[in-house]
């Protein structure tokens, strides 16, 4: 492993996390070779082979590689892959082979007709989606399994070509349309608005979202789209009908942002149709974690991207937030696992990636702070040291638990991926959680 570049982490540290990574790579190899491996984690696994690939035994873990890849094809084979995103079904498995043949130069031929493959089944997703502009789902254009998420995989990993471009072109012109506005119950809203039918989020049984709801977090809502379409912007597909989208989507985004009581910037998670009508703007129907997936510090991140694609001065707006929120007390964040998704390798992953840019001290002793709480999460009884850990409501009890996920955004490989990018400039990590 690479000798870490931040004098600010004690060498002390840097031992424990090289013992981790050890240990997980230790039983990845033991359960790759008795091919006893979930489906979920075939994608989370060969990323991290593919990040530390250039620091382990190649010969062994080429071989390992190629286990993973026949898995992923028997998957493909037999049609088992749901969603075209950065984090579900055939988007997911598309990145983690396409990155692993870009490192390394191997499975090229697999790489090029996945890429074929990928690039068709996005078009016919697309059209899918346009067929169902009047029955929105998040699923459609989030990050996680929809078009946004499908667009930045072809950015990040494809060829340019006339078919590669008409299909981000699609994708741009579909979020174009779902970024207009429209009338719902006689009030002129944005169509991103996600009907009550298709609530995802039910709260304590109560129907809190009778008439819809809109979605304003980095994982399934709105911003993720406006980071992939700022991205366009910088190939100049567009530019003029993406400026102009963006230039609302901030606006919404000022609008309906509030200060909290620890003095940084958040927004809700959802906010109901009426809450949005009155700029009712509030978090306490679903309390926000800092989180990457809906906590202010990923939405943070996600607008002063886009900000910054597109030369907007806003960016230092959002660079101060995460700054501000980087200050906090750690208790402060309501986290209790160590995951990527809604835990402390996400909050860590979005704050060590702002440090890298602006070399901002602020940012120091925060992450030592989160390395050290997710060090304290790793236990051996665990098969690859980590687990999702949490408190559930169970018969107005409140039960601490565990699940032992697999999965990048979930599971033990993305926390092992995210203590490994700490010895690395550019990872997979910053392209897949959209951090650059």
């Amino acid at each position: 492993m690479k000798k870490i570049y931040y004098s600010f982490i004690k060498e002390n540290i840097i031992n424990e996390i090289t013992k981790i990574t050890e240990y997980y790579f230790k039983q990845l190899d033991i359960n790759i070779n008795r091919y006893n491996l979930s489906n979920e984690s075939l994608p989370a696994h060969l990323n991290n082979v593919t990040t530390v690939f250039d620091d382990i035994s190649q010969e062994k873990w080429l071989k390992n590689s190629y286990i993973i890849m026949e898995m992923i094809k028997d998957l493909i084979e037999n049609n088992r892959t749901q969603g075209y995103g950065l984090f579900s079904g055939l988007g997911e498995l598309f990145f983690s082979v396409k990155c692993f043949e870009k490192k390394t130069g191997y499975f090229k031929n697999f790489a090029n007709s996945f890429e074929k493959l990928f690039l068709r089944s996005t078009q016919m997703y697309l059209s899918y989606c346009l067929s169902h502009l009047n029955n929105l789902r998040e699923a459609h254009y989030d990050i996680i399994a929809g078009l946004s998420g499908a667009g930045i995989i072809i950015l990040n990993c494809c060829e340019q070509s006339s078919e590669s471009t008409e299909v981000i072109t699609g994708i741009s012109e579909y979020l174009l349309l779902i970024l207009k506005n429209k009338n719902v119950y006689g009030e002129t809203i944005p169509a991103w608005h996600i009907p009550a039918k298709n609530n995802v989020y039910k709260i304590r049984g109560d129907n809190l979202y009778s008439k819809g709801y809109f979605d304003f977090g980095f994982a399934h809502g709105i911003c993720g789209p406006a980071l992939f379409l700022s991205k366009v912007y910088t190939k100049n597909i567009l530019p003029e009908k993406i400026r102009e989208a963006l230039k609302n989507i901030e606006t919404v985004y000022t609008e309906c942002r509030f200060q909290s009581e620890f003095g940084f910037y958040n927004w809700p998670s959802q906010l109901a149709f009426d809450d949005y009508i009155k700029k009712n703007i509030h978090d306490s129907l679903r309390k926000s974690r800092m989180s990457w997936c809906y906590g202010a510090i990923g939405i943070s991140r996600a607008l002063y991207l886009e900000t910054q694609n597109c030369n907007n001065i806003k960016n230092k707006f959002y660079l101060e937030n995460i700054i501000e929120i980087s200050q906090q007390n750690v208790s402060a964040f309501r986290l209790e696992s160590p995951i990527m998704c809604h835990g402390y390798a996400g909050l860590l992953s979005i704050i060590n990636r702002t440090y890298r840019e602006s070399k901002q001290k602020e940012l120091e002793t925060i992450q030592s702070t989160l390395i050290e709480c997710i060090l304290k999460c790793y236990s051996e009884e665990y098969e690859y040291g980590f687990a999702n850990t949490g408190s559930y409501e169970i018969n107005n009890a409140i039960i601490k638990g565990f699940t032992n996920e697999q999965s990048t955004l979930s599971g033990a490989p993305g926390v092992i991926q995210a203590l490994c990018s700490l010895f690395y400039r550019e990872t997979i990590l910053d392209q897949q959680f959209c951090l650059i």
